[in-house]
């Protein structure tokens, strides 16, 4: 028993005289800690408070309304039921495309094929598309496999059209 409380003795001296073994004031650490925000970052930032700021201004401004759009537009849209063929036109032959329905999101093979193939189709399986030319075997939307984003698709529920043609 003596053994021991004098081995504890000897401990509580080597700690209560060892710098590492003392409470850590804010005077012991007169280096600051400076935290670098990423230069790409501030300028997304930068970009989202301007956009932010201005963005009622922009939808007003640059209004653009559908019937101006058909009447300005350097293609004439003449029948609707060319409209899938012509879309189509925009894309490679061989550029893996998705079209579908809204219930058509996860993993529909059916909905990924080549241009091509889908022109080969005499109607659209669905409504929808996105702008994106996917990796070959692509089943999925899923932004690993975009290989390309080649359009943007613009829609919105909250913008009017008008606004939706000044985006």
């Amino acid at each position: 028993m003596a053994y021991r409380d004098e081995a504890n003795r000897k401990l509580r001296r080597a700690i209560l005289h060892d710098n590492l073994g003392r409470p850590i004031t804010q005077s012991d650490n007169p280096v600051k800690l400076v935290i670098e925000k990423d230069p790409e970052s501030e300028i997304i930032d930068r970009i989202k408070t301007i956009a932010e700021s201005n963005k009622s201004r922009y939808l007003t401004h640059y209004n653009w309304d559908p019937a101006d759009m058909f009447e300005e537009s350097p293609v004439k849209l003449d029948d609707p039921a060319d409209d899938y063929h012509r879309f189509l036109t925009l894309w490679q032959p061989s550029d893996l495309i998705w079209i579908g329905d809204v219930k058509d999101s996860g993993r529909h093979p059916q909905n990924f094929r080549n241009a091509s193939e889908w022109m080969s189709l005499p109607s659209p399986v669905g409504n929808y598309t996105t702008g994106a030319v996917f990796v070959p075997g692509s089943v999925s939307r899923a932004n690993e496999n975009v290989d390309t984003r080649v359009y943007l698709v613009v829609e919105s529920d909250t913008l009017t059209k008008p606004q939706m043609g000044a985006v």
